[in-house]
């Protein structure tokens, strides 16, 4: 059973007030970072947030590396550790070649 609605009541509330932050300016779509300009802002809350684009990135683990991979800025990953897995094929040519230029 759900239990008391007074104990879990509080939880959802705070959860609903904080689905209304951070929805901003939408994110780029995948692929589109290194379109992107040098330094942008974002706002979040209603508080404009300034964003520098990373010119070395160094990704930890799977989950990182293909996300780097993933938002086109292998041409910036300068270090990669913990690949225990392959990586999906249509990201694994970015990151040959990316290491092929270091």
């Amino acid at each position: 059973m759900i239990g008391n609605p007074r104990r879990w009541a509080p939880l959802l509330a705070g959860l609903l007030l904080l689905a209304g932050c951070g929805a901003g300016d939408p994110a780029p779509a995948p692929g589109d970072l290194g379109a992107a300009p040098a330094t942008a802002s974002v706002v979040n809350c209603g508080v404009d947030v300034p964003v520098q684009r990373p010119e070395r990135v160094v990704a930890m683990f799977q989950n990182g590396i293909e996300a780097v991979l993933a938002l086109g800025a292998g041409d910036r990953l300068v270090g990669a550790a913990y690949l225990d897995n392959p990586l999906p094929a249509q990201l694994d040519g970015d990151f040959r070649a990316g290491a092929a230029r270091r």
